[in-house]
Protein backbone atom coordinates (compact mmCIF):
# COMPACT_ATOMS: atom_id res chain seq x y z
CA UNK A 1 0.00 0.00 0.00
CA UNK A 2 2.86 2.40 0.83
CA UNK A 3 4.56 1.77 -2.58
CA UNK A 4 1.43 2.37 -4.28
CA UNK A 5 0.61 5.55 -2.46
CA UNK A 6 4.43 7.05 -3.40
CA UNK A 7 3.95 5.91 -6.59
CA UNK A 8 1.20 7.69 -6.69
CA UNK A 9 2.58 10.75 -5.07
CA UNK A 10 5.57 10.69 -7.63
CA UNK A 11 3.34 10.55 -10.64
CA UNK A 12 0.82 13.63 -9.39
CA UNK A 13 4.05 15.48 -8.51
CA UNK A 14 5.46 15.34 -11.64
CA UNK A 15 2.06 15.95 -13.74
CA UNK A 16 2.23 19.09 -11.68
CA UNK A 17 5.49 20.41 -12.56
CA UNK A 18 4.17 19.90 -16.11
CA UNK A 19 1.09 21.15 -15.82
CA UNK A 20 2.72 24.25 -14.40
CA UNK A 21 5.42 24.46 -16.18
CA UNK A 22 2.84 24.34 -19.25
CA UNK A 23 0.78 26.92 -18.03
CA UNK A 24 3.51 29.56 -17.34
CA UNK A 25 5.37 28.62 -20.85
CA UNK A 26 1.85 28.93 -22.20
CA UNK A 27 1.07 25.23 -22.89
CA UNK A 28 -0.10 24.98 -26.88
CA UNK A 29 -0.04 28.86 -26.46
CA UNK A 30 0.61 29.00 -30.42
CA UNK A 31 2.12 25.59 -30.06
CA UNK A 32 0.09 25.14 -32.81
CA UNK A 33 1.11 27.90 -34.45
CA UNK A 34 4.09 25.77 -35.06
CA UNK A 35 5.40 25.98 -39.20
CA UNK A 36 7.71 23.67 -41.05
CA UNK A 37 8.53 26.08 -43.42
CA UNK A 38 10.96 25.04 -46.88
CA UNK A 39 10.59 21.40 -46.01
CA UNK A 40 12.91 19.19 -47.53
CA UNK A 41 11.19 16.87 -49.73
CA UNK A 42 13.90 13.93 -49.19
CA UNK A 43 15.07 12.00 -46.22
CA UNK A 44 13.18 10.26 -43.51
CA UNK A 45 9.83 11.81 -42.59
CA UNK A 46 9.81 11.83 -38.22
CA UNK A 47 7.58 13.60 -35.71
CA UNK A 48 9.22 15.31 -32.53
CA UNK A 49 7.70 14.85 -29.26
CA UNK A 50 7.94 14.66 -25.44
CA UNK A 51 7.52 11.73 -22.93
CA UNK A 52 7.26 12.00 -19.05
CA UNK A 53 8.09 9.13 -17.28
CA UNK A 54 5.98 9.15 -13.79
CA UNK A 55 7.95 6.29 -11.82
CA UNK A 56 11.76 7.89 -12.91
CA UNK A 57 10.80 11.57 -13.32
CA UNK A 58 12.30 11.77 -16.47
CA UNK A 59 11.33 14.12 -19.97
CA UNK A 60 12.68 12.64 -23.25
CA UNK A 61 12.17 14.39 -26.28
CA UNK A 62 12.12 11.67 -29.41
CA UNK A 63 11.37 11.14 -32.81
CA UNK A 64 9.01 8.67 -34.46
CA UNK A 65 8.18 7.34 -37.88
CA UNK A 66 4.50 8.29 -38.12
CA UNK A 67 3.99 4.57 -40.39
CA UNK A 68 6.27 2.07 -38.45
CA UNK A 69 5.65 3.81 -34.97
CA UNK A 70 9.24 3.59 -34.44
CA UNK A 71 10.55 5.76 -31.45
CA UNK A 72 14.27 7.24 -31.46
CA UNK A 73 14.84 8.92 -27.89
CA UNK A 74 17.11 11.60 -28.81
CA UNK A 75 17.45 13.63 -25.56
CA UNK A 76 16.92 13.29 -21.96
CA UNK A 77 17.84 13.84 -18.62
CA UNK A 78 16.44 17.00 -18.35
CA UNK A 79 12.43 18.88 -18.39
CA UNK A 80 11.88 19.54 -21.97
CA UNK A 81 9.37 21.62 -23.92
CA UNK A 82 8.02 22.30 -27.60
CA UNK A 83 10.58 20.47 -29.62
CA UNK A 84 10.65 21.86 -33.11
CA UNK A 85 12.51 20.11 -36.30
CA UNK A 86 13.87 23.00 -38.24
CA UNK A 87 12.96 23.63 -42.39
CA UNK A 88 16.27 21.26 -43.28
CA UNK A 89 16.03 18.44 -41.08
CA UNK A 90 19.09 19.33 -39.17
CA UNK A 91 18.34 20.62 -36.23
CA UNK A 92 15.92 20.64 -33.25
CA UNK A 93 15.13 23.60 -31.10
CA UNK A 94 13.74 23.58 -27.92
CA UNK A 95 13.44 25.23 -24.20
CA UNK A 96 14.95 22.89 -21.35
CA UNK A 97 15.20 23.07 -17.99
CA UNK A 98 17.85 21.40 -15.63
CA UNK A 99 15.76 19.60 -13.01
CA UNK A 100 18.76 20.36 -10.22
CA UNK A 101 19.12 23.60 -10.40
CA UNK A 102 15.72 24.46 -12.03
CA UNK A 103 17.60 27.11 -14.99
CA UNK A 104 15.63 27.23 -18.22
CA UNK A 105 16.74 28.63 -21.44
CA UNK A 106 16.56 27.38 -25.07
CA UNK A 107 18.34 25.76 -26.56
CA UNK A 108 19.06 23.66 -29.99
CA UNK A 109 20.96 20.53 -31.28
CA UNK A 110 21.71 18.39 -34.06
CA UNK A 111 19.51 16.14 -34.94
CA UNK A 112 21.88 13.19 -34.59
CA UNK A 113 22.20 13.99 -31.08
CA UNK A 114 25.62 16.33 -31.42
CA UNK A 115 26.15 19.51 -30.60
CA UNK A 116 23.59 20.11 -27.98
CA UNK A 117 23.77 24.06 -26.82
CA UNK A 118 22.59 27.07 -25.81
CA UNK A 119 20.99 29.11 -28.17
CA UNK A 120 20.94 32.52 -26.09
CA UNK A 121 22.62 33.75 -23.25
CA UNK A 122 21.04 32.95 -20.20
CA UNK A 123 19.74 36.45 -18.24
CA UNK A 124 17.80 35.92 -14.61
CA UNK A 125 15.68 38.87 -15.50
CA UNK A 126 14.47 37.59 -18.94
CA UNK A 127 13.83 34.26 -19.85
CA UNK A 128 12.93 32.48 -22.82
CA UNK A 129 9.71 31.01 -22.94
CA UNK A 130 6.63 29.49 -25.33
CA UNK A 131 7.17 27.85 -28.70
CA UNK A 132 9.74 29.11 -30.81
CA UNK A 133 9.72 29.27 -34.87
CA UNK A 134 12.45 28.58 -37.20
CA UNK A 135 13.52 30.89 -40.46
CA UNK A 136 12.72 28.92 -43.62
CA UNK A 137 16.32 28.32 -44.84
CA UNK A 138 16.86 26.87 -40.65
CA UNK A 139 19.47 30.10 -40.05
CA UNK A 140 17.73 31.57 -37.13
CA UNK A 141 15.12 31.05 -34.40
CA UNK A 142 12.24 33.59 -33.71
CA UNK A 143 11.41 33.36 -29.67
CA UNK A 144 9.88 34.74 -27.08
CA UNK A 145 11.19 35.71 -23.84
CA UNK A 146 9.66 36.88 -20.32
CA UNK A 147 11.13 39.38 -17.83
CA UNK A 148 10.14 39.86 -14.11
CA UNK A 149 7.37 41.91 -14.62
CA UNK A 150 5.95 39.34 -16.86
CA UNK A 151 6.57 41.88 -20.29
CA UNK A 152 6.67 39.48 -23.14
CA UNK A 153 8.54 40.53 -26.20
CA UNK A 154 10.13 38.52 -29.00
CA UNK A 155 13.42 38.40 -30.84
CA UNK A 156 15.40 36.81 -33.84
CA UNK A 157 18.79 35.22 -33.66
CA UNK A 158 20.82 33.07 -35.27
CA UNK A 159 21.42 29.49 -34.77
CA UNK A 160 25.41 30.07 -35.06
CA UNK A 161 25.07 32.61 -32.74
CA UNK A 162 25.29 36.59 -32.67
CA UNK A 163 23.22 39.39 -30.74
CA UNK A 164 19.67 38.71 -30.70
CA UNK A 165 17.20 41.31 -32.59
CA UNK A 166 14.28 42.49 -30.96
CA UNK A 167 10.95 42.45 -32.72
CA UNK A 168 8.64 45.31 -32.08
CA UNK A 169 5.09 44.74 -33.34
CA UNK A 170 3.36 48.22 -34.65
CA UNK A 171 1.09 49.62 -32.31
CA UNK A 172 1.32 46.45 -29.61
CA UNK A 173 2.17 47.04 -25.72
CA UNK A 174 4.45 44.56 -24.33
CA UNK A 175 1.79 44.21 -21.47
CA UNK A 176 -1.38 43.14 -24.00
CA UNK A 177 0.98 40.17 -25.29
CA UNK A 178 -0.34 37.16 -23.91
CA UNK A 179 1.95 34.30 -25.02
CA UNK A 180 5.65 33.59 -25.66
CA UNK A 181 5.15 31.43 -28.31
CA UNK A 182 5.13 32.54 -31.64
CA UNK A 183 4.66 31.22 -35.11
CA UNK A 184 6.13 31.73 -39.04
CA UNK A 185 4.14 31.63 -42.01
CA UNK A 186 5.84 29.18 -44.74
CA UNK A 187 7.73 31.85 -46.26
CA UNK A 188 9.14 33.73 -43.27
CA UNK A 189 7.10 37.00 -44.18
CA UNK A 190 4.97 36.40 -41.39
CA UNK A 191 4.12 36.40 -37.71
CA UNK A 192 1.60 35.34 -35.28
CA UNK A 193 1.42 35.82 -31.37
CA UNK A 194 -1.50 36.13 -28.79
CA UNK A 195 -2.73 39.07 -27.64
CA UNK A 196 -5.47 40.33 -25.54
CA UNK A 197 -7.65 42.73 -27.09
CA UNK A 198 -7.90 46.34 -25.46
CA UNK A 199 -10.96 47.23 -23.82
CA UNK A 200 -12.46 43.66 -24.21
CA UNK A 201 -12.70 40.68 -22.26
CA UNK A 202 -11.20 38.63 -24.89
CA UNK A 203 -7.89 37.89 -26.57
CA UNK A 204 -6.96 37.16 -30.04
CA UNK A 205 -4.53 35.74 -32.53
CA UNK A 206 -2.72 38.46 -34.67
CA UNK A 207 -0.82 38.58 -37.68
CA UNK A 208 1.53 41.02 -38.65
CA UNK A 209 4.42 41.50 -41.10
CA UNK A 210 7.98 39.57 -40.08
CA UNK A 211 9.10 43.29 -39.47
CA UNK A 212 6.72 44.07 -37.17
CA UNK A 213 4.60 46.10 -39.09
CA UNK A 214 0.75 45.50 -40.95
CA UNK A 215 -0.45 44.00 -37.02
CA UNK A 216 -4.01 42.69 -37.47
CA UNK A 217 -6.07 40.40 -35.54
CA UNK A 218 -7.76 37.44 -36.99
CA UNK A 219 -11.48 37.76 -36.81
CA UNK A 220 -12.87 33.95 -36.56
CA UNK A 221 -14.06 32.59 -33.58
CA UNK A 222 -15.51 28.97 -32.43
CA UNK A 223 -18.93 27.79 -33.15
CA UNK A 224 -19.67 28.69 -29.64
CA UNK A 225 -17.97 32.18 -30.17
CA UNK A 226 -15.15 31.74 -28.50
CA UNK A 227 -11.80 33.39 -29.59
CA UNK A 228 -9.30 30.91 -30.79
CA UNK A 229 -5.66 30.99 -29.49
CA UNK A 230 -3.27 29.49 -31.81
CA UNK A 231 -2.77 29.50 -35.43
CA UNK A 232 -0.73 27.31 -37.87
CA UNK A 233 -0.27 28.01 -41.65
CA UNK A 234 -0.43 25.14 -44.07
CA UNK A 235 2.89 24.77 -45.90
CA UNK A 236 1.57 26.61 -49.03
CA UNK A 237 0.64 29.36 -46.69
CA UNK A 238 -2.82 29.76 -48.24
CA UNK A 239 -5.12 28.05 -45.51
CA UNK A 240 -4.59 27.91 -41.51
CA UNK A 241 -4.92 25.20 -38.69
CA UNK A 242 -7.04 27.06 -35.52
CA UNK A 243 -6.98 25.42 -31.86
CA UNK A 244 -7.85 26.85 -28.19
CA UNK A 245 -5.85 26.81 -25.23
CA UNK A 246 -6.99 23.62 -23.54
CA UNK A 247 -6.06 25.77 -19.98
CA UNK A 248 -8.35 28.26 -21.49
CA UNK A 249 -11.43 25.69 -22.57
CA UNK A 250 -13.08 23.27 -19.94
CA UNK A 251 -14.82 21.35 -22.68
CA UNK A 252 -12.85 19.88 -25.62
CA UNK A 253 -12.98 22.17 -28.67
CA UNK A 254 -12.73 21.28 -32.47
CA UNK A 255 -9.45 21.85 -34.81
CA UNK A 256 -10.83 24.12 -37.40
CA UNK A 257 -9.41 25.26 -41.05
CA UNK A 258 -9.47 28.74 -42.38
CA UNK A 259 -8.47 30.99 -44.81
CA UNK A 260 -4.51 32.19 -44.89
CA UNK A 261 -6.07 35.08 -42.97
CA UNK A 262 -7.66 32.80 -40.16
CA UNK A 263 -11.31 33.81 -41.82
CA UNK A 264 -14.07 31.77 -43.18
CA UNK A 265 -13.04 28.66 -40.41
CA UNK A 266 -14.68 25.70 -40.70
CA UNK A 267 -14.48 22.40 -38.62
CA UNK A 268 -11.47 19.96 -39.44
CA UNK A 269 -11.94 17.96 -36.57
CA UNK A 270 -14.33 17.32 -33.58
CA UNK A 271 -13.76 15.61 -30.32
CA UNK A 272 -12.55 13.10 -29.64
CA UNK A 273 -9.84 13.29 -28.92
CA UNK A 274 -10.36 15.34 -26.82
CA UNK A 275 -8.33 18.73 -25.74
CA UNK A 276 -6.50 18.74 -29.30
CA UNK A 277 -3.44 21.12 -29.95
CA UNK A 278 0.05 21.64 -31.37
CA UNK A 279 -0.52 21.03 -34.81
CA UNK A 280 1.93 20.25 -37.46
CA UNK A 281 1.81 19.72 -41.34
CA UNK A 282 3.81 16.58 -42.58
CA UNK A 283 6.26 18.17 -45.14
CA UNK A 284 4.30 16.78 -48.18
CA UNK A 285 1.16 18.53 -46.70
CA UNK A 286 -1.15 15.65 -47.19
CA UNK A 287 -1.09 14.97 -43.05
CA UNK A 288 -0.86 16.53 -39.79
CA UNK A 289 -0.21 15.69 -36.36
CA UNK A 290 -1.36 17.09 -33.24
CA UNK A 291 -1.32 16.23 -29.25
CA UNK A 292 -4.76 14.67 -27.67
CA UNK A 293 -5.21 14.70 -24.07
CA UNK A 294 -7.52 14.16 -21.32
CA UNK A 295 -5.15 16.70 -18.97
CA UNK A 296 -7.99 17.21 -16.16
CA UNK A 297 -7.63 13.48 -15.50
CA UNK A 298 -4.93 11.75 -12.78
CA UNK A 299 -5.87 8.70 -13.96
CA UNK A 300 -5.22 8.79 -17.77
CA UNK A 301 -1.98 9.38 -19.16
CA UNK A 302 -1.30 13.08 -20.30
CA UNK A 303 -1.37 13.08 -23.95
CA UNK A 304 -1.41 10.88 -26.87
CA UNK A 305 0.42 11.75 -30.27
CA UNK A 306 -2.43 11.59 -32.99
CA UNK A 307 -2.21 11.23 -37.09
CA UNK A 308 -4.75 12.45 -39.40
CA UNK A 309 -5.17 13.57 -43.30
CA UNK A 310 -5.41 16.99 -43.83
CA UNK A 311 -8.84 16.85 -44.63
CA UNK A 312 -9.42 15.56 -41.22
CA UNK A 313 -10.12 11.88 -42.04
CA UNK A 314 -8.10 8.67 -41.01
CA UNK A 315 -7.19 9.98 -37.24
CA UNK A 316 -5.08 7.87 -35.52
CA UNK A 317 -3.00 6.96 -32.44
CA UNK A 318 0.80 6.60 -32.73
CA UNK A 319 0.04 4.70 -29.28
CA UNK A 320 3.39 5.40 -27.83
CA UNK A 321 4.41 3.63 -24.80
CA UNK A 322 5.22 5.81 -22.37
CA UNK A 323 3.11 9.14 -21.21
CA UNK A 324 3.12 11.88 -23.97
CA UNK A 325 3.58 14.82 -22.19
CA UNK A 326 1.57 18.13 -23.60
CA UNK A 327 4.49 20.26 -24.36
CA UNK A 328 4.54 20.67 -28.09
CA UNK A 329 5.14 18.47 -31.46
CA UNK A 330 6.53 19.01 -34.94
CA UNK A 331 6.72 17.45 -38.07
CA UNK A 332 9.94 17.27 -40.42
CA UNK A 333 11.48 15.23 -42.84
CA UNK A 334 15.35 13.96 -41.53
CA UNK A 335 18.12 13.77 -44.09
CA UNK A 336 19.23 10.49 -45.40
CA UNK A 337 22.78 11.49 -44.67
CA UNK A 338 21.77 12.18 -41.00
CA UNK A 339 22.56 9.26 -38.80
CA UNK A 340 19.75 9.14 -35.65
CA UNK A 341 21.37 8.63 -32.53
CA UNK A 342 21.49 5.43 -31.23
CA UNK A 343 21.13 6.64 -27.29
CA UNK A 344 19.93 9.52 -26.28
CA UNK A 345 22.36 12.78 -25.09
CA UNK A 346 22.09 13.40 -21.75
CA UNK A 347 20.70 17.11 -21.36
CA UNK A 348 22.61 17.46 -17.82
CA UNK A 349 25.64 15.86 -19.14
CA UNK A 350 25.88 18.54 -22.33
CA UNK A 351 25.19 21.75 -20.12
CA UNK A 352 26.97 21.23 -16.93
Amino acid sequence: MKDRRKKEAVMSHLRRIIRNLSILLGVVCLSSALVIAAQSSEGRSRVAFVTANYDTREMTISLADPVSGEITPVVNEGYFFYPVISPDGRSLVFLGENPRTKHRNLYVMNTDGSNLRPLVERDINAKPDGQAAWSPDSTQVIYGVSDNRRRLSFFRVGVDGGEPEEIVFEGVEKGSILSTSIASSPDGSRLAFLVEIPDAPSRAVYIANADGSGVQPITATLPNGQAFDALAWVLDGQQTLLSVLNVNSREPQPLMLGDADGANAQILISPPPNYMGSVSWSPDNSQIVFLAAEIQSDVQPDGEVYVANADGSNVRALNIPINVAYVGTSWGMIPDDVVLPATPTSFIGAIE
